[in-house]
């Protein structure tokens, strides 16, 4: 037969690995949103623009957004990079151009400038044509 103390020790036991489990999950959270905003920082501070292609876009599973793996060069030298993205409204994007912003000082650090919110959260003007050499929607 359990006594009573066996059980406050499984539920205390169950609590705390819970705690932690949670405390664990933050740090994990917070360490991805402080890589993505020192990230954006140093490319909004070290600012400059050339032009991407899509080279895939696919939805990641059960998040509701998009993730956009593009190309683009700086001085002849080429880059691929990765971002999650709202939905971009294109039937086909691969192979769609779009404006890229990256840092001067270190060209890999990049984000595709393909949606409304991208071209606000960098403070940039949204321009009338989203992807180069045509419209969105």
């Amino acid at each position: 037969m359990k006594s009573i103390n066996d059980s406050v020790k499984k539920d205390f036991t169950y609590k705390w690995v819970m705690q932690l489990v949670i405390l664990i999950g933050f740090i994990i959270i917070g360490r991805g949103m402080y890589k993505y905003f020192s990230e954006k920082k140093e490319v909004y501070d070290n600012r400059n623009y050339t032009s991407g292609t899509i080279i895939d876009y696919d939805l990641i599973p059960r998040s509701g957004a998009y993730e956009v793996k593009y190309k683009y060069f700086v001085e002849d030298e080429e880059y691929v990079n990765v971002n999650g993205i709202d939905r971009i409204m294109c039937k086909n994007c691969i192979g769609k151009k779009y404006k890229v912003i990256y840092s001067k000082k270190n060209p890999e650090k990049s984000f595709l400038l393909a949606t409304e919110k991208m071209f606000k959260d960098f403070g940039i003007p949204i321009p009338k044509k989203m992807e180069i050499g045509g419209t969105v929607k």
